[in-house]
């Protein structure tokens, strides 16, 4: 990717600010995916889980115990979706069921003598990998049920886009990618994508990244190594909780359609807006005046904007716009991590001995 299409990925980890995992907020409202907390047991209903397998150190470190339990999982019938070599905190990173992980550490425990209960403490679930919350934690959605690509886009809500024209995509990997990931490289580097080359903007979801490309360039990332699924960023994922319902979980196809509905209720309700862009356009600001609304500055990449409530569907239906929700009052707006969203974050770049 030359240097005119594409720029610093941590630069652009820092202007992102969405799709932020806010867990200690979700467990405080009690009532959304409480399985999806870290240190959770699992998501419920039986099934595939992801899995990290912690050993211990000096294990980790060592070939030759890798070597055994990459045959163990091999012989459970788990699907290794990753590796991350020894030295890292967690070699491998897997799929599994319940029965295949004690099965397993079953084998393990033979193998080097040690309590079942310790062997079956290695493997740690990560379902919550698999989890998507839009900024201001408003909609979030368990891709291990429903894909993005699956919410439902109601008539009026699609985004202003002609078909060849290059849009935001969310591009999902099976596993966590660091900065070193051969995932994120043929992402960035694939021939096929070469002309033009899409724009990468990584967020700090260890298993998620935001692309600007084109349809035909999002079938041909579905197709590279590693990549679990792709879809649209859609309008759903770019409104924030406070312009759903002022209670409940909005979770999945369901919730987007009640945030969806709460947000256009009373269209002609006066209120006051944070927009934050992707991308800054200068006709922008003339054409929000031009559907009724008033714009000033909000910071960089950000504007406030003042008008009748139909102008979050006309808002959120536009390329540029990341996300929109009630500007807050007494204070800066903040995002879903509690930042004011004017205000620039590190980048987060997970390594091989970072948590995600």
């Amino acid at each position: 990717m030359s240097p005119s299409t594409s720029v610093s990925l941590g630069v652009l980890a820092v202007c992102l600010g969405l799709l932020t995992p806010s867990r200690a907020a979700r467990a405080e409202e009690g009532d959304c995916l409480v399985w999806a907390q870290p240190d959770s047991s699992k998501r419920p209903g039986g099934g595939l889980h992801k899995i990290k397998i912690r050993m211990p150190d000096a294990m980790a470190r060592d070939e030759a115990s890798l070597k055994h339990v990459a045959a163990g999982l091999a012989s459970v019938g788990a699907r290794v979706l990753f590796e991350y070599g020894a030295g890292s905190g967690f070699p491998f990173f897997v799929q599994a069921t319940d029965s295949q992980l004690d099965a397993l550490a079953a084998r393990l425990t033979r193998l080097y003598q040690n309590p079942v209960e310790q062997v079956r403490a290695w493997f740690q679930y990560a379902d919550d990998v698999d989890v998507l919350e839009s900024v201001g934690l408003g909609l979030i959605v368990d891709t291990g049920r429903t894909r993005p690509d699956q919410l439902p886009v109601p008539r009026g809500w699609t985004l202003a886009a002609g078909p060849e024209q290059p849009v935001y995509w969310l591009v999902h990997f099976a596993a966590p990618m660091f900065g070193d990931s051969p995932w994120l490289a043929s992402l960035q580097h694939a021939p096929a994508l070469a002309s033009p080359a899409p724009v990468v903007l990584v967020d700090w979801n260890a298993t998620t990244a935001v692309v600007r490309m084109s349809a035909v360039q999002a079938g041909q990332v579905r197709r590279l190594p590693g990549v679990d699924w792709v879809g649209r960023y859609e309008a759903a994922l770019k409104l924030g909780r406070s312009l759903g319902p002022l209670s409940g979980c909005l979770e999945g196809r369901a919730g987007a359609a009640r945030l969806l509905r709460s947000a256009e209720a009373l269209p002609e309700e006066e209120v006051e807006l944070v927009v934050g862009l992707f991308e800054s356009n200068p006709k922008l600001s003339k054409a929000i005046i031009a559907q009724g609304g008033a714009v000033s500055e909000g910071g960089e990449d950000m504007l406030i904007v003042k008008g009748p409530r139909r102008l979050i569907r006309w808002l959120a239906r536009r390329v540029e716009v990341r996300f929109l929700d009630v500007a807050a009052t007494g204070g800066p707006a903040v995002d879903g991590l509690g930042s004011p969203v004017s205000a620039p974050r590190a980048p987060h770049s997970p390594s091989k001995e970072s948590e995600f």
